[in-house]
């Protein structure tokens, strides 16, 4: 074998080797981010006790990190990636992360509080827009399946690991515990400043350009598509642990239903990203759909906490995993069909899930409250029909 030979044979190695390293380091920034997402959870109660807050305001501080996500995608997205690289735009994220958690465990106001939760929300934007943006720019599409579903599992184990943190800061104290996520995040930047990264792409497009949605009717067909689970995940993890209260389980019931869900959705997201790269989008997605609307139509006629555990916990892996994994892919390739760049594709798709988790609780569970849980379990269910119709008019060439 000649040398040019053997340097032509070791390069798809190194490039696989550099996609496996990238993806350790964006799955660990994922996991820190979603736990600190999910830990307000655990913290709730504790804050309204002692700031003596209504379920208004406790919704206000739950929105403050939502909010503070959107601005964050569309900083990243329209101006500071371009200019900075994605490295150093996630560098910058997780700075703001660090010094808002330390912020957010010695607050003692509301005030404080919330303005320490908007600014963990604005790092979380930077940092998913940028390492989706880097995914986008460097995994190739023929293995872009697996990597969003590395990067989603990443996502659901950190929001499963969310609420132990919360626990935890009953046995060390809140500044405690968070003082320690925002030393694990100082060790992260520390490796990702040595991971490899696309430049800077400079200032050439128009970034306003950005927020138009494409012409392109497919794409629009997929974008619309793309919202609907993340829409009934952030409702279905709202109103699955207290209807679980109302019928009786213990809230050490309510803690495993949940993790058990997270950790096997994990599982799923990897796997249903594989089956999207070797198999195509279509039957994952058609698969997954099915399973949600069974699980869906199991959680409308519960009766007993178990009955709705297991039927939430299919849901959450199997159901989820392969509803929403090819559909990003299948976004992230029509995007490229479309010569979109990928920051332009990592912003749309990162709004897109913002904008669902954040609409999700609010509208869903106000079908709840105006008629019951069962109708808003119902009300998901037509959705997931909708999308199942929606995507046969995808297949079409072009």
């Amino acid at each position: 074998m000649s040398a040019t030979s053997a340097t032509q044979a070791a390069q798809p190695v190194a490039q696989e080797t550099g996609v496996n390293r990238l993806m350790a380091v964006l799955a660990a920034a994922f996991v820190l981010e979603s736990a600190l997402f999910s830990t307000l959870a655990a913290l709730l109660p504790h804050y309204e006790r002692k700031f003596d807050l209504s379920t208004f305001g406790s919704g206000i501080l739950a929105g403050c990190y939502s909010g503070g996500m959107v601005v964050g995608i569309l900083a990243a997205g329209l101006w500071v990636s371009d200019r900075l690289g994605v490295r150093r735009t996630a560098l910058a994220g997780c700075t703001m992360l660090a010094v808002s958690s330390l912020a957010f465990g010695a607050a003692s106001s509301l005030g404080a509080l919330e303005l320490a939760r908007l600014v963990q929300g604005i790092g979380a934007g930077i940092v998913w827009c940028s390492l989706l943006n880097w995914l986008i720019a460097m995994v190739p599409p023929s293995s872009r399946g697996a990597a969003l579903g590395a990067a989603m599992g990443a996502g659901v184990f950190g929001m499963a690991a969310g609420p132990l943190l919360g626990a935890a800061t009953q046995a060390v104290g809140t500044f405690t515990v968070f003082a320690a996520v925002a030393a694990a995040l100082v060790v992260y930047m520390v490796i990702l400043a040595r991971t490899p990264s696309p430049p800077a792409a400079g200032t050439a497009r128009p970034q306003s350009a950005r927020l138009r949605l494409p012409a392109d009717p497919q794409m629009r067909r997929v974008i619309a598509l793309v919202t609907v689970p993340p829409l009934i995940a952030a409702a279905i993890i709202t109103i699955v642990p207290l209807q679980l209260s109302d019928l009786g389980a213990s809230e050490a019931a309510i803690d495993a239903a949940l993790l058990a869900g997270a950790l096997l959705s994990a599982v799923c997201c990897v796997y249903a990203g594989n089956v999207a790269d070797s198999r195509g989008h279509f039957w994952p997605v058609i698969l997954g759909a099915l399973a949600c609307v069974a699980t869906l139509l199991a959680m409308a006629l519960a009766d007993s906490p178990l009955a709705l555990a297991l039927a939430f916990i299919v849901f959450e892996s199997l159901g989820l995993g392969f509803f929403w994994i090819p559909l990003m892919s299948l976004f992230t390739e029509r995007g490229e069909a479309l010569k979109m760049d990928p920051a332009s594709v990592a912003l749309l798709l990162n709004l897109v899930i913002t904008l669902a988790y954040t609409l999700g609780p609010p509208l869903l569970t106000a079908v709840q409250e105006g008629a019951d849980a069962s109708t808003a379990y119902l009300t998901m269910l037509g959705l997931t029909l909708l999308a199942m119709a929606g995507l046969s008019l995808t297949r079409r060439p072009g």
